[in-house]
């Protein structure tokens, strides 16, 4: 028979991971995005074709500081956008502050000309 106890001592360490998940979501989105946004490179057929756009990108952070599942969860309606923001962080995911637990990112990554 089980113990009644084990539920709740699993549900606590749900909470705690949830709890440790939206806390460094809410310290470290900004500090991310920010590292993202300096290893942008503006596609030049972009630039010359004058698109904009928003992606919206999704991974997996380890506590170890390696990334998987990277994927484009909503498209910025341009494919050479779409790509750079991937290889974006795909270059600069070395730097990002490593998290207490595993962490699911969504990320939105602007181009915008200047």
């Amino acid at each position: 028979m089980e113990s009644p106890s084990r539920p709740t001592s699993s549900l606590t360490d749900e909470s705690r991971r949830v709890a440790l998940e939206e806390s460094f979501l809410r310290e470290r989105l900004s500090v991310i995005s920010n590292i993202v946004q300096r290893h942008i490179n503006y596609p030049p057929i972009a630039r010359r074709m004058g698109w904009e756009g928003k992606v919206l990108v999704s991974f997996v952070l380890e506590p170890n500081g390696d990334i998987r599942n990277l994927k484009v969860l909503k498209s910025s309606g341009y494919e050479v956008l779409d790509k750079e923001a991937l290889d974006a962080i795909r270059r600069s995911y070395k730097e990002f502050p490593k998290p207490p637990v595993i962490v699911v990112i969504k990320l939105p990554i602007n181009f915008r000309l200047e």
